[in-house]
């Protein structure tokens, strides 16, 4: 059963990464693909350099990935194109899946997995 988890999310990953990937502002750099803390910290460096600026300011909102609204989060994915009502069907049933000990969660995303 793992293995098949991981394949769906797998599979479901390759088709909505690029969507939301073209939908993204280019100097976001948290969990996407192909960016680091070395490209945030080196854009950062290029913007004092040439900005002359000389505060940054790293956000991290504790708790967020908790505390997502399921119906708002499927929302925005419909917003953003992606509109096939199977699919939808299909993540909100991974955003409900029972957790060990909890049970079925009413808000938040599952953390560490593909997607």
């Amino acid at each position: 059963m793992q293995f098949e988890n991981r394949l769906i999310q797998q599979s479901i990953k390759q088709v909505l990464e690029p969507i939301c990937e073209a939908k993204f502002y280019n100097h976001s750099y948290g969990f996407r693909p192909n960016r680091s803390t070395k490209h945030a910290i080196a854009r950062c460096i290029r913007l004092v350099n040439r900005s002359k600026l000389h505060f940054t300011v790293d956000v991290d909102i504790k708790g967020f990935f908790d505390n997502v609204e399921h119906g708002k989060l499927m929302k925005q994915l419909w917003s953003m194109g992606i509109q096939d009502k199977n699919l939808i069907l299909i993540l909100g049933r991974l955003l409900k899946a029972k957790i060990e000990g909890k049970g079925i969660p009413t808000k938040g995303t599952p953390q560490g997995g593909i997607i």
